[in-house]
């Protein structure tokens, strides 16, 4: 960059500092010089020349103005004798430049000094590097003590072992239970050119079947040994305009959940989602979110003919903001769960349906036995606990 613009400036110092103009041209001249002089100061501020460099730079253009400036005759003395005929006048060549070559020079040199500092972060030694820029990052960490504290009369589940051979979640009612929870996530989002977002994102808990979906809470106390990490977010969405977005991967929960009756904060949904986010002015907005999500992927085979679990999403709703500090939102939802419920095994050799068994469930859920017909006439105890009813909930 220095290299290109360097005998450019040079050049223009020279014309400006040494060639003889009109009366008329003065003015001109003198605001391009203390023009060119500017961005060579400009240029020594952003660190780019030194003041020394500078200095020798615009002494150098006057060496070679003075070199090539032509000598203007001096009004020649009295002759002796008077001569026979007028002297021809000397042509005296006055370089000229257009006003247009002017502004277009210091329009090139100022747009190049621009660009390289936008490029260079100029007055900015501890910027990171362009690229980095398109990332975005986020973390917290928190550590809290839970407690479950119970009355010193509160009684008992009981008969332990009859619910839970129902199928019911038995825990401790009686005895106060104190405990430190850890829960730490970190992760980022990069911008791939305008229109196109990646995300990924970690986080504690329990991971894989079984672990609980709603929680990335971690407690402590395990001899020490290292918690479980995991993919809590893994997206990539597209934002073909400023109010559409398509999302697929595993991308959080985007649904509009003032509490948490309906879902978990640290949900996170996997599958594909439309968003719209249109707004009306100032104070009106809207927001649509359709998404399919699966939520038990079952593959068929011969011994089995259990269905995909799915969640079909539907949301819409508005916003009217007062001002910076009130807003009030009203969204409904309806949620399609599609084969969740379980199906019973229809005879006692075989294991068809036992994948529509619920892998986690909270407490709460009314179940049944898919191996019932198994169990009632072995006696065995091999229960396989199936979700008794079908989900469809509309929320509002």
């Amino acid at each position: 960059m220095i290299a290109a613009w360097r005998p450019l400036v040079l050049a223009m110092l020279g014309v400006l500092i040494a060639a003889p103009v009109r009366a008329d041209d003065l003015e001109e001249l003198r605001k391009l010089r203390d023009t060119t002089i500017a961005i060579v100061n400009a240029l020594v501020e952003q660190g780019v020349l030194s003041r020394e460099k500078a200095d020798a730079l615009i002494a150098q253009a006057e060496q070679a103005g003075a070199k090539a400036a032509p000598t203007v005759p001096t009004a020649p003395a009295a002759p002796v004798a008077p001569p026979t005929a007028a002297p021809a006048p000397e042509v005296v060549r006055v370089p000229y430049v257009p006003d247009t070559v002017k502004q277009e020079i210091s329009a090139e040199v100022k747009r190049d000094v621009l660009a390289q500092a936008r490029t260079e972060r100029w007055g900015d030694p501890g910027a990171f590097p362009e690229w980095v820029q398109h990332f975005s990052f986020y973390g917290d960490i928190r550590l809290r003590e839970e407690a479950d504290l119970f009355p010193t009369d509160s009684q008992p589940n009981a008969p332990v072992a009859i619910l839970q051979a129902y199928g019911e979640n038995i825990a401790n009612s009686t005895v106060s239970d104190y405990r430190l929870r850890l829960r730490a996530r970190f992760g980022f989002n990069v911008s791939v050119g305008d229109t196109v977002t990646l995300g990924i994102g970690l986080a504690s808990g329990g991971v894989g079947s079984g672990a609980n979906p709603g929680s990335e809470n971690q407690t402590l106390g395990n001899y020490a040994s290292r918690s479980t990490v995991g993919f809590d977010r893994a997206f990539i969405a597209w934002h073909p305009q400023s109010w559409l977005s398509l999302l697929g991967g595993r991308i959080g929960n985007p649904y509009f959940r003032p509490t948490t009756l309906v879902w978990a904060n640290d949900l996170s949904l996997e599958g594909v989602l439309i968003a719209l986010n249109p707004s009306f002015g100032p104070h009106w907005s809207t927001f649509t979110n359709i998404g399919a999500f699966p939520i038990l992927q079952n593959s068929p085979n011969p011994l089995s003919s259990s269905p995909s679990k799915w969640l079909y999403a539907y949301q819409t709703g508005f916003g009217l903001r007062f001002n910076d500090a009130a807003n009030w939102r009203l969204g409904a939802a309806l949620y399609d769960f599609r084969n969740i419920e379980g199906i019973p095994n229809p005879s006692i050799y075989t294991t068809e349906y036992s994948a529509t068994a619920a892998p986690y469930r909270q407490t709460g859920n009314t179940v049944f036995d898919i191996n019932g017909l198994l169990n009632t006439q072995n006696g065995t105890q091999n229960y396989l606990w199936g979700l008794a009813s079908k989900f469809d909930e509309l929320n509002v």
